[in-house]
C-alpha cells in the first residue's frame, strides 16, 4: 500500500511512484548499486558494483537506457558537467571521468593512484575525495594532483574514521562516516559546521544545534537510544537530507532537518535501502536496495513527495 502524502513541511513521508530495472542482459551478477546521481531531465546514473559497470536509465519511461563497462568495481560517483561524471574504483585505485556523448558513453580520462578513494564530489573545479587509511578528505583537481588534505578539526582531533560517501552543493560538503555513526556536513572552506549521529530507534531524535560551534561530543541520544552505521546520503530542501542507516537487522531512511532533528522515512516496497538520490525540480528520492536478492537488488525505487 502506497505511503500517505505528506505536507511540505514534514519531509518523513514519500508515495512510491514505480521502480526501474537496472540488470542487463550483459551482467553476471545480481547488481549491487552503491551509488547514484540525477541528471536533468530524466536521467538517473548509477554505479553497480557487482558488475563493475555504470549504467543509466530513463526516468520518464522507467527504463535502462545504456551501460558502459569500467576497469573496475566503482563505488561513489559525482556529476561534474551536464554531460560529464566521475566515479571512484577504489579497489583499483583509480578515478574513472566519463563522457556522454551523442553515440552513448566514453571513458574520458582514467586517473591513478597509490591509495584507494572511495567518496566523491565536486565543488568546482575541484574533486573532494575521501580515503580510509588515513581516514580523510582531499581536495584534488581534475589531473589527479591533491591540493590540501582535511583530517583534523580546530581542537586537533580527528574528524572522520571511515568516510565512505560524499554528497556536495554549493554550500555544503556532507560525509558519511561509517564507523562514527554520523553524517558530518562541512562548508566549502572545509570546517565542520555540524555533525549528525544517525539513529536506529525510531521513538529517538537527536539534535545538534547548527552553526560553527557544532560539537560532537554534544550529540546525545535519550536513554536506551543506539546509532546507526550511516550509508548513501541525498541532499533536499533548505539543507535537510535523507540519509539510509543499518543497525543489525534495523535498516532504514531518516530524514535529517538542517538543524538536526530526525524522522524516520517509511519507503514502501524497499526494506534494505542503500543508495541515495533527490530530484529537486520533481520532489523526487530514488533508491537502491542492498538485499543479495535480485528480485529486490536489480532496481531502483523511485518515490514522490507530496504537497
Amino acid at each position: 500500500m502506497a505511503s500517505k502524502c505528506m505536507r511540505e513541511e514534514d519531509p518523513t513521508l514519500l508515495e512510491f511512484k514505480s521502480r526501474i530495472c537496472m540488470h542487463s542482459i550483459k551482467d553476471t551478477n545480481v547488481c549491487w548499486i552503491t551509488a547514484m546521481v540525477f541528471y536533468q531531465p530524466c536521467s538517473i546514473y548509477v554505479t553497480d558494483y557487482n558488475n563493475k559497470a555504470l549504467k543509466m536509465a530513463n526516468t520518464s519511461f522507467n527504463k535502462l537506457s545504456d551501460r558502459i563497462s569500467l576497469d573496475g568495481h566503482p563505488w561513489d560517483i559525482t556529476g561534474m558537467f551536464h554531460d560529464t561524471v566521475a566515479v571512484t574504483l577504489p579497489n583499483e585505485k583509480r578515478i574513472q571521468l566519463v563522457d556522454v556523448t551523442a553515440k552513448g558513453w566514453r571513458i574520458k580520462r582514467t586517473l591513478r593512484f597509490d591509495k584507494q578513494y572511495w567518496g566523491i564530489g565536486h565543488c568546482k573545479p575541484n574533486f573532494i575525495v575521501s580515503s580510509l587509511s588515513p581516514p580523510a578528505l582531499h581536495v584534488m583537481n581534475r589531473q589527479g594532483e591533491v591540493l590540501k588534505t582535511i583530517r583534523k578539526n580546530d581542537r586537533d582531533e580527528e574528524i572522520f574514521r571511515r568516510p565512505m560517501f560524499i554528497q556536495t552543493n554549493y554550500t555544503s560538503i556532507v560525509v558519511s562516516d561509517r564507523d562514527k555513526k554520523a553524517v558530518i556536513v562541512l562548508d566549502l572552506n572545509c570546517k565542520v559546521q555540524n555533525y549528525y549521529r544517525t539513529n536506529s530507534d525510531p521513538r529517538i531524535v537527536a539534535l545538534a544545534e547548527g552553526g560553527s560551534n557544532a560539537d560532537p561530543r554534544g550529540v546525545a541520544l535519550a536513554e536506551g537510544g543506539s546509532n546507526a552505521d550511516p550509508r548513501g546520503v541525498a541532499l533536499a530542501e533548505g539543507g535537510s537530507m535523507f540519509v539510509s542507516t543499518i543497525n543489525g537487522n534495523e535498516k532504514n531512511v531518516i530524514a535529517i532537518s538542517k538543524k538536526g532533528s530526525q524522522r524516520f522515512v517509511k519507503l514502501d516496497s524497499l526494506d534494505d535501502p542503500y543508495a541515495l538520490s533527490y530530484f529537486f525540480q520533481g520532489r523526487e528520492l530514488f533508491a537502491s536496495s542492498y538485499s543479495e536478492i535480485a528480485k529486490l537488488d536489480n532496481y531502483v525505487y523511485m518515490y514522490k513527495r507530496c504537497d
